[in-house]
């Protein structure tokens, strides 16, 4: 768990740049007191935002749970939502409508219009119900202060528009950890988890003080329908957010761009882009969410573009770290092979032979420096005959 902007702990007050500092020193006593506490916070836990459209997982697992969709379902895109009388509602993409879609690729558009659907097929007791399950309504149980409550609202205030813009993500309030919490319950096999922040105290001579155990508060959905979801994620981190994809790593997920609410309304070009992935989705590891605050529109502000590579890197690297080997498509393993070379052995040659005989490989040193033609390789990282992808770096020691 981390957040940026953020602070140096052993120096809790200082402020994080020069620019903050020159800020500060004109401050009254009060003001700073108060942006010490706003560069504290933990938006993870601390801060409610609404999700968008990664909250069309939660609103797709009650629909698989309750019998009110399955995969052979198929939805409409017209554009619009047109159940609910006098109101607007479109798709994000109603100037080319995504047409009759399984469900399967409705999660892969990310058509509000088929969540519409499915929201209204589920109906507001129901819908309540399970999100009060998924823990949306009450502290994740995390060991943090400040943990913040979810907003949803109550069946006797519900309107259908409330859930349909709620079922697409909108009109619905929730803190980071909660939403990562309710997706790994999706992914788990449909167990909500109390998350942990410690696992164990362990003393200096490595004696097991205290154990920390997995706690489950409930069981949310079936296993069943977990299965059903991680084949839909699968596919919609594979074909809809294609950024988000890792050969071999086998991640699914869903991406989000959310309009930002400041106030108590939408601001016009301010957003909240996120992903949230899991992998693999065949034995389910880990489960990531990154949000961008915020992020800058000339680069790009939506989720896929935005969160979905980063998320994607994380899940990856955190698998090598379980050393959860990567599962290859026949395709995939054709690409993998095609960028693969082995390292050539440069023992005991000259800089000058052993840099000639890695561009040659297709591979790079890490000497960047100028040094002698005549110095020795007595050292090499990776070892000669390992496998590595094309212009990887290998790391010299010279004498």
């Amino acid at each position: 768990m981390t957040s940026k902007p953020d602070y140096d702990p052993n120096s809790p007050k200082e402020p994080i740049s020069e620019s903050i500092k020159q800020e500060w020193e004109s401050l009254p006593d009060d003001e700073l007191q108060k942006a010490w506490f706003d560069m504290w916070r933990n938006p993870a836990v601390n801060d409610i935002y609404e999700p968008g459209s990664t909250f069309k997982l939660l609103t797709t697992a009650i629909a698989l749970e309750e019998n009110k969709a399955s995969l052979n379902s198929t939805y409409y895109c017209d554009g619009f939502v047109r159940q609910i009388p006098g109101e607007n509602i479109k798709c994000w993409r109603y100037y080319r409508p995504h047409g009759q879609q399984t469900l399967s690729e409705a999660i892969q558009n990310s058509c509000n219009d088929a969540l519409a659907q499915m929201g209204l097929d589920i109906g507001k007791d129901l819908f309540y119900k399970y999100l009060k399950s998924f823990g949306l309504e009450e502290k994740s149980g995390v060991m943090l202060n400040g943990e913040a409550l979810g907003l949803v609202k109550e069946p006797a205030n519900m309107k259908d528009v409330d859930v349909v813009t709620q079922a697409f993500g909108q009109g619905v309030a929730i803190t980071p950890i909660q939403l990562a919490t309710a997706v790994s319950a999706i992914s788990n096999g449909g167990d909500l988890m109390e998350p942990r922040i410690v696992k164990q105290l362990i003393d200096e001579e490595g004696n097991i003080k205290k154990d920390f155990e997995p706690v489950v508060r409930r069981k949310v959905i079936s296993e069943e329908t977990s299965k059903i979801m991680l084949s839909i994620m699968k596919d919609s981190a594979e074909s809809g957010t294609k950024q988000a994809y890792r050969a071999g790593c086998r991640i699914g997920g869903k991406s989000g761009t959310a309009q930002k609410v400041i106030d108590g309304r939408y601001v016009d070009g301010k957003f909240i882009s996120s992903f949230i992935g899991t992998a693999p989705v065949d034995a389910p590891r880990a489960v990531v969410l990154v949000l961008v605050d915020e992020p800058d529109r000339s680069i790009g502000y939506y989720g896929s573009i935005v969160a979905g590579p980063v998320a994607a890197d994380l899940l990856e690297n955190i698998l090598k770290y379980y050393d959860v080997e990567p599962v290859y498509t026949e395709e995939e393993l054709g690409k993998v092979e095609a960028q693969t070379v082995e390292v050539p052995d440069l023992l005991g040659l000259t800089i000058a032979e052993a840099t000639d005989k890695l561009i040659r490989s297709n591979l790079v040193s890490n000497i960047d420096i100028e040094v002698e033609a005549d110095r020795v390789v007595k050292a090499q990282f990776p070892k000669a005959g390992e496998k590595v992808t094309k212009n990887s770096m290998v790391t010299l020691i010279l004498n």
